[in-house]
């Protein structure tokens, strides 16, 4: 399928990017549209850097590397690092409008602002916690169906399905010990996160190596 031949492309590129490897892999066919939201970053309130180590998993194997989230007043940034802590790719996101930069001989086959999607689906798309702290939340929105899952007024998981099924399938991210409220912006994020891409065939597995709140101005 064109998706999923989108997603081997994708994890040969961040191979490169890990192991220090040069030449680009051909790159995979033009895809259908994949339905994005970002959220603007001034909207948010509270600043912090997050080191993370990424495991990209799908059908063609397993591949991982290092990243470095940071979100500052209204910028916010996502840079992809290289074995040695150098840059491969970084993300700028202010308002709704997002610049990509690469500092590796590869061109990505996507818009990359589909890679600050996942991101923001995991961590700052509005969530809904009911008044008990518990309990299931089910919604339409932006042509999504959501569904969270709270234990102990921590979010433990959320997902997303398309309601016209294009792309068919579901989007679903684990929070393992939970997300508490005002994480990471204000409150450090749970040590491991998994996110499962229904519509493009992969699993992504986030580390938090380090979480650092930024000093209020």
């Amino acid at each position: 399928m064109v998706l999923q031949a989108r997603l081997a492309w994708l994890a040969s590129l961040l191979w490169l990017v890990a192991s220090g490897c040069g030449g680009p892999p051909t790159p995979a066919p033009a895809a259908a549209q994949y339905p994005t939201r970002l959220v603007d970053p001034a909207t948010l309130v509270g600043d912090f850097t997050l080191e993370q180590q990424i495991t990209i998993t799908h059908a063609e194997g397993e591949h991982s590397f290092r990243a470095v989230l940071e979100k500052r007043g209204g910028r916010l940034v996502l840079l992809a690092l290289g074995p040695h802590g150098g840059r491969g790719f970084a993300w700028t996101q202010i308002g709704r409008e997002v610049e990509f930069q690469r500092f590796v001989p590869v061109e990505l086959p996507f818009p990359p602002r589909y890679v600050l999607e996942d991101v923001q689906r995991v961590w700052f798309l509005p969530t809904h916690a009911p008044a008990s702290g518990e309990g299931i939340v089910e919604r339409d929105e932006a042509g999504e169906h959501e569904v969270e899952r709270y234990e102990g007024g921590r979010l433990t998981s959320r997902s997303y399905a398309r309601l016209d099924g294009h792309p068919s399938g579901r989007i679903e991210v684990d929070y393992g010990e939970g997300l508490v409220p005002g994480a990471p912006l204000t409150a450090a994020p749970p040590a491991d996160v998994v996110l499962d891409n229904g519509w493009l065939g992969y699993r992504l597995g986030v580390h938090t190596l380090r979480w650092t709140r930024a000093p209020a101005d």
